[in-house]
């Protein structure tokens, strides 16, 4: 950030920690528990792989059908595209409907 504003690290960093509680509050939404917030919806869930491109030692995120590494997350939202909730990162190699029910 110094050398794209042309101003000293000391500087950037002295910016930074004044505005970090700023930062948090925008980020820090609300999130409900996922039953409220399903509750009267038609919901749709979907499972993603999120690619870490890093097999060597993996071997239990590694996915033979998308034959790349990374854990498998599912995502619930709305038919209007709202976010419902993210299920924390599962196994790679897990099928979608095994890491719904899980």
């Amino acid at each position: 950030m110094s050398d794209l504003f042309g101003v000293g690290q000391s500087t950037v960093s002295r910016i930074y920690r004044k505005m970090l509680p700023l930062i948090g509050q925008a980020l820090c939404l609300h999130v409900p528990d996922i039953e409220e917030a399903i509750r009267g919806r038609l919901v749709l869930v979907d499972g993603t792989d999120v690619p870490t491109g890093n097999r060597a030692g993996h071997d239990v995120n590694f996915s033979g059908k998308r034959r790349r590494a990374g854990p498998n997350i599912q995502i619930a939202a709305d038919i209007k595209g709202g976010l419902l909730g993210i299920s924390v990162p599962l196994r790679g190699a897990i099928h979608d409907r095994k890491a719904f029910t899980e």
